[in-house]
């Protein structure tokens, strides 16, 4: 591919380089975030997707004056006496042809559809002679001769290329199947069944009968004996069936028999279920894993803006951040549930690594960039520069960014109730079945 492609790139990077680079918009950021840590410039890039399209087009083009030119080739587009009719068997064919009438100043379009050559009646007779005097060795399969059918019979629905159809009736019909076979097994003296083909080619008709001697397989010593031991044991299962077991004969052919149960493999089979568990736990880990890191997510949002109003109100108390921070961490821990809140959970850590002797400013740092998201790391820098500037003014600015983080909350509410929506909507629909079965059987049973 990079072959075909590499004639096209010097132009495509020629064309690339024509255009202002203002005109690829934000294409250099878009190209960092798409493949990092790649070095791919605009003009390579846009290049390469240029040469692309210019070897689509060349090939393209190239293969569209190169068909055109053998169609003209072919005669059937400019003036032509005959049309080529499709072969036996080929079916119709469908082709556009342009007439022009004395008298007329346009030309008009007609479609025009080609049936297939057919036989003459003296070329189906024929036919079907050659057919009937091989159709004998043609469904042998891998027997010998009809006079000794051990194995499936070949019985075709079609032949001469699809041209002549075949129906096959089998007397008796219990030997073998339309197809030729065999689903019954016969007694070692053989079942004699007449076979008789009905060809057909359009409105003629031709009969061929014929007869196969079907014998019982060539069968192994083993093969015997295992069919041996079958008869045996399903004529004592016959003799006991009034009894409560099963008793086994201890005999076959003068031979004795000691009958025992084979190797279970239960075992193994445990063994490659639990490989199969422990896979799926695997994955099945991870994606409760992806589940929980998109909860964390939705409740670093849900609580940002309940976070900042509860700072703001007791900074305004006049405690100090330090104070406040640790006031609201005490307080989710005293009503800790089951079900942790990250966030709470983050900020009873800083409170750990304070009384460690961690940094106030370095610990709300921390904070910020452990809750991995902007929200946070905002906020852990605002507290962290409050302490060495000052705090005037951080409850109003807590006020401002909490009333803008409620917008977001209902935002993803918003969002979390249309996911439950369409989460409801398979249930409804099958609700929905159901009442319909319910209204329907009924009816139907009332019409009968």
């Amino acid at each position: 591919m990079k072959g075909l492609l590499k004639p096209f790139y010097r132009t495509g990077l020629w064309i690339a380089g024509r255009i202002p680079e203002k005109r690829w918009g934000k294409g250099e950021e878009r190209l960092r975030a798409l493949y990092p840590g790649e070095s791919c410039s605009v003009r390579e890039y846009y290049g390469k997707r240029l040469a692309v399209v210019l070897a689509v087009l060349f090939w393209g083009i190239g293969g569209a004056v190169f068909v055109q030119i053998g169609l003209e080739g072919a005669g059937e587009t400019t003036s032509c006496e005959s049309l080529d009719r499709p072969e036996y068997g080929g079916g119709s064919r469908e082709t556009e042809l342009l007439a022009q009438v004395d008298g007329e100043a346009k030309e008009a379009r007609v479609s025009v559809s080609i049936r297939e050559q057919e036989y003459t009646p003296e070329e189906t007779r024929q036919i079907f002679r050659e057919i009937t005097a091989g159709l004998e060795e043609a469904i042998l399969g891998e027997n010998g001769s009809l006079e000794q059918v051990r194995s499936d019979l070949v019985l075709p629905e079609t032949l001469y290329g699809g041209a002549v159809t075949v129906e096959w009736l089998l007397s008796p019909g219990d030997v073998l199947d339309g197809s030729g076979a065999v689903i019954k097994e016969v007694e070692d003296a053989g079942e004699v069944v007449e076979l008789r083909a009905l060809l057909r080619y359009r409105e003629q008709e031709a009969e061929y009968t014929c007869y196969a001697h079907v014998y019982p397989p060539v069968r192994t010593e083993r093969e015997l004996l295992e069919k041996q031991l079958k008869e045996a044991v399903g004529r004592a299962d016959m003799e006991g069936r009034y009894e409560n077991r099963l008793t086994l004969p201890s005999e076959v052919d003068g031979r004795r028999i000691l009958w025992s149960r084979p190797e279970a493999h239960e075992g193994l089979l445990i063994a490659l279920l639990a490989l199969a568990g422990a896979v799926l736990l695997w994955f099945h880990q991870e994606q409760e894993l992806e589940k929980r890191e998109r909860q964390r997510k939705r409740q670093l949002i849900l609580d940002y803006p309940e976070i900042l109003f509860k700072m703001a109100m007791l900074l305004g108390a006049g405690l100090t951040i330090r104070a406040a921070f640790e006031k609201i961490a005490e307080e989710y821990r005293k009503r800790k549930q089951k079900n942790p809140r990250y966030v709470y959970e983050e900020m009873l850590c800083v409170c750990r690594e304070m009384e460690n002797g961690l940094g106030e400013a370095a610990a709300y740092e921390a904070f910020g960039k452990r809750c991995q998201d902007a929200r946070y790391i905002k906020l852990g820098s605002v507290l962290s520069q409050s302490l060495r500037k000052g705090a005037a003014g951080l409850p109003e600015l807590l006020e401002r960014e909490a009333a803008a983080g409620f917008e977001e909350r209902k935002q993803t509410a918003r969002k979390l109730g249309e996911e439950a929506g369409t989460k409801l909507l398979f249930p409804m629909m099958l609700m929905l079945g159901l009442v319909l079965v319910i209204l329907m059987v009924p009816a139907v049973f009332n019409f009968m």
